[in-house]
């Protein structure tokens, strides 16, 4: 025997619908933000001019800045 339910949403869940795509949007934001902000970040290394760095602290900022950049990434 086949059944249909019948779902009828109450008004309270309805504005906690309404404010998950607004929350959503401003988390997608966020993330899009972030990346973008840390991919700018890194190319701003000088890499030139005679530019001196410890190679073992750049390479580990860089490598935390992809790490946060994978992490974040939007499917």
């Amino acid at each position: 025997m086949l059944k249909i339910f019948s779902f009828k949403f109450q008004p309270a869940q309805l504005t906690f619908l309404d404010e998950w795509a607004s929350v959503e949007r401003d988390h997608t934001n966020s993330i899009t933000w972030t990346i973008q902000d840390l991919q700018a970040s890194t190319l701003r290394i000088p890499a030139a001019g005679g530019a001196r760095a410890d190679t073992k602290t750049v390479k580990a900022a860089l490598c935390s800045a992809v790490d946060v950049m994978q992490a974040l990434d939007p499917p």
